[in-house]
Order: C-alpha cells, then structure tokens, then sequence
C-alpha cells in the first residue's frame, strides 16, 4: 500500500522513527497510519517491523493534519510516541478519538475545537497533556478517564466541555 496523501519524514526526536503529516490529495474519512514504512524513491509504502529500511512511525507533526474536515476517524499506529502542537487542530469532522498506549505526549492544542467529536479515550502511557489540548470539544458524552500515567497536564486542557 503506498500514502501519496501522506508525507513522511526523519523524526528528529526518535532517532530511526518517521514523522507523519498530510501531503495532497484527499485523505480518506477514516485515516489509517500504518506502524511501519518503507521509502523507495520518492514513494512511501506500508511495511513490517524487521524488513530492510522499515521505520516507525513515531510523531504526528505539528500542524500535521490541521483543518482536514473530512477527517472522521483516525487509527493511530501502536508504534506513535508523540501527537504535536495542533497535530489535528480544527478537524471539524472527528468524531472519536482512541489514543494508543504507546503514545506519552499529547501536545497543547493537538485536538483542538473538534465540536463533533463525542468519545475520547487516552491510552496509558499517556505522560504530558499540553495546554488546550481537547479545548473546543464541546460535544463530548460520558466519561473522560486520564491515566494514572499522567504526569504534566497543561493549562485549561478540556475547556467547553459539557458535563
């Protein structure tokens, strides 16, 4: 499978990891990012951990996938350490968001202002919630768990959100 809608990069953070964001073209309603990939030429390929070249996918970038409204879902591959500054800001048409465990920094504003969206759930390892991270995500139903993992919450992280 190749992602000419994906744009992938050497992630500076995690040494043999790649960084994801949107590159052109229209990105599917459920978005899925694969755990590993290859590069062969300009072109980027789904992989397996052990193959010749394969690397994770270990960041989001910052500003990564902002305003994609068609976005609806996205499935995080286990292998994401860090979701970036406004990685998903203003994605108006999320309407779940499942943080895999494998992830330990949720940046300031990652998901902000995603007004549809009514389910969040946090995977464990989760460490650093930045400022404004959920801020707008005025339709969230039921409860929102943060694990015990969480050491740093930033400032006014859950701002409209409707009890």
């Amino acid at each position: 499978t190749s992602y000419s809608y994906l744009y992938f990069e050497d992630d500076p953070l995690h040494a043999g990891g790649w960084v994801v964001s949107y590159n052109s073209g229209t990105l599917p309603t459920t978005l899925t990012i694969p755990d590993y990939v290859v590069k062969s030429g300009s072109t980027f390929y789904k992989s397996n951990a052990g193959v010749s070249g394969a690397k994770p996918v270990t960041s989001i970038a910052t500003m990564g996938f902002q305003a994609k409204d068609t976005l609806q879902y996205v499935n995080f591959p286990n292998t994401l350490l860090d979701i970036n500054a406004k990685a998903f800001y203003n994605c108006y048409g999320l309407k779940s968001i499942i943080i895999p465990d494998s992830v330990v920094l949720i940046d300031e504003y990652a998901f902000y202002r995603h007004q549809v969206v009514t389910t969040i759930t946090i995977g464990k390892g989760v460490q650093t919630i930045g400022a404004y991270a959920f801020a707008g995500c005025s339709s969230l139903t039921g409860e929102l768990k943060i694990p015990s993992s969480v050491e740093k919450l930033g400032e006014t992280i859950w701002a409209k959100y409707k009890l």
